[in-house]
């Protein structure tokens, strides 16, 4: 319970520091108009943005995200949503965002059903520190959305020949709304899937089969607090040193503010 505890406090510490970083060297300063050059719905629930602007976007580093605002007609209030970006092309200006469509979801609602190509919708500078660490051997476990921050990431560390495992997990057998997208990772990745429906939970069982005990090198996680209290307290048990874990938490009081 101690270690439980433990974990859950420093997973809520990340929450404190997110205004820290809103106030790093910014690529542009507070929220800028980037226009809609694509829509994709993949999957149920989810749907793609393929963003463009019209001034550099300057150097994004895989795993960081975006903060979007949007004000609807009635609203009184902008509201705003981090969301990871999971392709990029600073050559061109453009910026690929995923966003899982959520019942009582504000911007998701509002990006879903209202915007459509051509339309200007307003981003705030790239921030995040859920970033790669100086290995040979990098480790990603996610869940259902959080595969957006991992897949930039793990095709950066693929592309500078380190070693890469990704373990996924999706509730439903639906799979993934990056799936067009992983296909084109080299084929060297080690691509592990689990479907919560069809074979149960991820679990510390799963976790040792797939690591086949070779607990070296860094871990990085990223989905919903309940997710990622789980999947650190297995890799702990399991062997794996502390500082070698890092996340991204999803579903969470960092995802999502809302200012005047």
């Amino acid at each position: 319970m101690e270690a439980w505890e433990k974990t859950y406090s420093e997973i809520a510490q990340v929450f404190i520091d997110v205004e820290a970083e809103m106030y790093q060297v910014e690529n542009w300063k507070g929220f800028q108009a980037f226009r809609v050059i694509s829509i994709d719905k993949p999957i149920a629930g989810v749907i793609k943005l393929g963003l463009a602007s019209t001034f550099p976007i300057g150097k994004i580093e895989p795993g960081q995200y975006v903060t979007v605002r949007i004000k609807d007609r009635d609203a009184t209030y902008y509201s705003n949503r981090h969301y990871s970006v999971y392709q990029f092309d600073e050559a061109t200006n453009q910026i690929f965002i995923a966003v899982r469509v959520e019942r009582q979801g504000v911007v998701s609602n509002y990006l879903n059903e209202k915007v459509q190509l051509d339309d200007e919708i307003y981003l705030s500078a790239p921030a995040g520190d859920f970033q790669l660490h100086k290995d040979t051997r990098h480790v990603f476990i996610s869940s259902g959305i959080g595969e957006t921050p991992i897949l930039p990431m793990a095709k950066m560390a693929s592309e500078e020949n380190q070693a890469v495992i990704w373990i996924q997990n999706y509730r439903e057998s639906s799979g993934s709304a990056l799936k067009a997208e992983i296909s084109q990772l080299p084929s060297a990745v080690k691509m592990y899937q689990n479907i919560s429906e069809i074979e149960g939970r991820l679990d510390q069982n799963k976790l040792e089969d797939f690591l086949d005990g070779q607990l070296f090198g860094q871990f990085y996680l990223c989905g919903s607090p309940e997710f990622t209290i789980g999947i650190k307290k297995a890799l702990l048990e399991i062997g794996v040193l502390e500082e070698k874990i890092h996340y991204e938490v999803f579903d969470a009081p960092k995802m999502s503010t809302v200012f005047s």
